[in-house]
C-alpha cells in the first residue's frame, strides 16, 4: 500500500486522477515535458476523465503526469535548461547533494519521485510514453531507442518509427527509463499549435491502451485509421544519420517551408547558423527542423531502414554474436555485465557505426582515437512482457 506522502507526490504531478488497479499492466503517459507543447496534456486530461467512467472495465493502471509545470505556465520550452536533456543516474544522484536547484532540476526531482513511487506501488509490466509536438509541420511519428523490445512493441502502431535518437541527444527522460529495461518511447503528434495534434495525442494514447490490453471497446480501428492516413506515404522504420547542433541560437535561421520527412538532396542550402551556411553534404530526409526560439537541435537527417537489415540485426542480437568482439584486437569490455565496449579506432578500424548498430550498440563517447559504445539489449526486461498479447 502506498503511503500518503507517495500519493501526494503523484497527485501533485497528475494531469487528472489516475486509474489505479492492484494488478495488470501499468501505463505512464507524460505530457508537457516542454512547456510550449501542451497538446498531450489536453488530450490526456480528456482521456483520463473518460476512463474514470469505464474504470470497472479497465484491466490495469493508467497515469498521466505533467512534465514541466513551470514552463507550461509561461509557454516556454524551458525556463533555465531543457528538462528533457538532464536525465542520467549521475544527474539524479547529484540532485540530493545540491543546496540550490534551478527550475528544471526542481521539476526533475518531483517527476523522478512520482515515477519511482508508481513503480514501487505496482508489479508491472510498465510502459512509459512521452507525448510531444514539433515546431514545424509533420505527420505523427514515434521516436524510439533502438532495442528489440521497443521495436517489438512499436511495430503495432500505424506510424513511422525513427530509431537511434539516443545516440544524438544527451539526457532524454526516455533514454534513462530505457536503461532501466522498460518499454519507453516518444510520440510526436504534429505541430505545436495545430488542433489536430490534440486529436492525435488522444488517438495515440487510446490506441496504446488497446494494444497493451487495458481496454477493448472496439474503437481501435477508428484510431488506427485517423493516425495511419496521415503517414500512409512514409516507411515504417527510419534511422537518424546526422544532427546539426545549433551554434548561435540567436542567429540560427532555417529557410522557411521545410516539412518533416521531406527529401533533401546533397548540396541543399537549408539556412544559416550565424555566418555559417548550412549546406548538406549528403542526401536524406529532413527530420524535426527547428522553427522556434529555444532548442539546440537545428535539424536531423534520417533514412529508411530496409526490412532485411532489421531482420539481420534481430538475429545477430539474439545470438549475442557481439560476445566475441573482445577477442579482436583493440576491443575491450568496460563493464562486468558486458554492456559497454571500448574500441581503439587506431586498431579496430573496421567497427563502423552501421556495423555497431546491427549488434545493438550505440555510441556514447567518441574521440579521434577511441569509441565507447553501449548495448541497448542488455537491460531490456523481456521476461516482464512475454505474457502480453502483443509480444
Amino acid at each position: 500500500m502506498a503511503d500518503l506522502q507517495s500519493l501526494d507526490l503523484i497527485k501533485s504531478r497528475s494531469i487528472a486522477p489516475p486509474i489505479v488497479k492492484d494488478d495488470g499492466p501499468v501505463v505512464i503517459f507524460i505530457g508537457g515535458i516542454h512547456g510550449n507543447e501542451p497538446a498531450g496534456i489536453v488530450a490526456l486530461k480528456q482521456l483520463l476523465q473518460e476512463l474514470q467512467e469505464q474504470r470497472a472495465f479497465i484491466a490495469g493502471s493508467v497515469y498521466g503526469l505533467i512534465g514541466n509545470k513551470t514552463a507550461l505556465k509561461t509557454g516556454q520550452r524551458y525556463c533555465e535548461v531543457d528538462l528533457n536533456r538532464i536525465w542520467s543516474k549521475g544527474e539524479i544522484a547529484a540532485l540530493s547533494q545540491q543546496d540550490a536547484l534551478n527550475s528544471e532540476q526542481k521539476e526533475q526531482l518531483e517527476l523522478w519521485y512520482a515515477l519511482q513511487n508508481i513503480v514501487d506501488q505496482h508489479k508491472g509490466p510498465f510502459y512509459f510514453m512521452d507525448l510531444h509536438t514539433t515546431s514545424g509541420p509533420t505527420a505523427p511519428f514515434l521516436t524510439v531507442n533502438d532495442s528489440l523490445l521497443n521495436r517489438r512493441f512499436t511495430q503495432h502502431y500505424p506510424l513511422p518509427v525513427v530509431l537511434g535518437i539516443e545516440e544524438y541527444l544527451q539526457g532524454p527522460l526516455l533514454s534513462y527509463i530505457n536503461e532501466l529495461g522498460y518499454v519507453a518511447f516518444g510520440f510526436e503528434a504534429g505541430q505545436h499549435d495545430d488542433p489536430l495534434s490534440i486529436q492525435n495525442c488522444y488517438d495515440f494514447a487510446r490506441l496504446s491502451l488497446e494494444i497493451i490490453g487495458l481496454i477493448a471497446d472496439g474503437s481501435e480501428q477508428e484510431q488506427r485509421l485517423r493516425l495511419g492516413r496521415q503517414c500512409s506515404d512514409l516507411e515504417q522504420f527510419y534511422e537518424i544519420i546526422h544532427r546539426h547542433q545549433v551554434q548561435r541560437r540567436e542567429a540560427f535561421k532555417l529557410n522557411p517551408g521545410y516539412r518533416n520527412f521531406q527529401q533533401v538532396p546533397s548540396g541543399t542550402l537549408l539556412g544559416y547558423d550565424g555566418d555559417q551556411a548550412m549546406v548538406l553534404d549528403q542526401k536524406g530526409q529532413l527530420f524535426m527542423p527547428l522553427y522556434q526560439g529555444q532548442g539546440e537541435d537545428g535539424y536531423f537527417l534520417i533514412r529508411s531502414v530496409p526490412a532485411f537489415f532489421l531482420g539481420l540485426s534481430k538475429i545477430l542480437r539474439k545470438l549475442r554474436v557481439d560476445k566475441v568482439f573482445p577477442l579482436l584486437p583493440g576491443v575491450h569490455w568496460m563493464t562486468e555485465d558486458k554492456s559497454k565496449l571500448r574500441i581503439d579506432l587506431k586498431i579496430a578500424r573496421f567497427f563502423t557505426t552501421e556495423v555497431l548498430h546491427l549488434f545493438g550498440y550505440r555510441k556514447k563517447e567518441r574521440s579521434a582515437e577511441e569509441l565507447i559504445v553501449t548495448n541497448r539489449e542488455a537491460a531490456s526486461k523481456h521476461e516482464a512482457y512475454k505474457k502480453a498479447t502483443w509480444y
